[in-house]
């Protein structure tokens, strides 16, 4: 549906290919720039994510699909379009950060709106009302630096709490990554037993992640939908041992 949401002339792209080798053979796969004074803002489909983190900073990062949420087709900003966010009553542009990507930082992790613009020529529609509330920040605490996966037990807290579930995960060279989704009441234990090693010997650095997540709101203007995400999130690493 999105090739009838496209004016009518030859749009110039860029492709970024890219071949691997996998286990069922050689794959290739391709990513495709499009020159956004060629797309219609009702064909874009948005992917913005909102990421504050313990140094008091909040990366704002946008990549504009065309196609819809499964496209491997984006947008490169040309002529007056361009990208801006507005976070605690501050304005940025947001500048390239890649080949597919446009984003900023705040010197700022506070709870509350972030607004993201996508400002258009005359030519074209603009968006300039995607939101989403940046949810509340939170300290988190390991009770212990080591943990034996045999005989061990992690506890672990945080605070404020918040009103819904918490996105947590568990990544270490020696063990198998671990993601779930938990209440965020501010505590939960991490048993040894639930880190499976690689190697019974083995002893690595586990990292654990929890990120407090916020859905937003996409711009009227984006009839293709979009995909809007907030989230604070913070890690503390402890040691894994048999």
């Amino acid at each position: 549906m999105a090739h009838a949401l496209l004016d009518d002339v030859v749009m110039r792209t860029i492709e970024l290919c890219f071949v691997s080798l996998v286990a069922a053979g050689l794959a290739a796969g391709c990513k495709q720039e499009v020159e956004s004074t060629d797309v219609r803002t009702s064909g874009v489909y948005p992917v913005v994510d909102v990421s504050a983190d313990a140094s008091g900073s909040t990366r704002v990062q946008v990549k504009l699909k065309v196609g819809g949420p499964a496209a491997n087709t984006y947008l490169d900003l040309t002529g007056p379009d361009h990208l801006t966010a507005t976070m605690d009553g501050v304005t940025r542009p947001l500048d390239s950060s890649g080949s597919v990507s446009y984003a900023t930082t705040f010197q700022t992790n506070a709870p509350g709106p972030v607004v993201i613009s996508f400002m258009r020529g005359t030519a074209d529609t603009s968006a300039p009302n995607t939101t989403v509330n940046m949810p509340e920040p939170f300290g988190l605490t390991l009770g212990a630096t080591e943990v034996s996966r045999a005989t061990g037990s992690l506890a672990v807290t945080w605070t404020p709490t918040g009103p819904a579930n918490i996105e947590s995960s568990l990544v270490g060279a020696c063990v198998d990554v671990i993601a779930e989704t938990i209440p965020d009441d501010g505590t939960a234990t991490i048993s040894g037993d639930q880190l499976h090693a690689h190697n019974a010997t083995d002893a690595c650095t586990v990292t654990l992640t929890l990120a407090r997540v916020q859905s937003g709101q996409v711009d009227p203007a984006f009839t293709e939908g979009g995909d809007v995400k907030a989230r604070q999130v913070r890690s503390a690493s402890f040691t894994s041992t048999p």
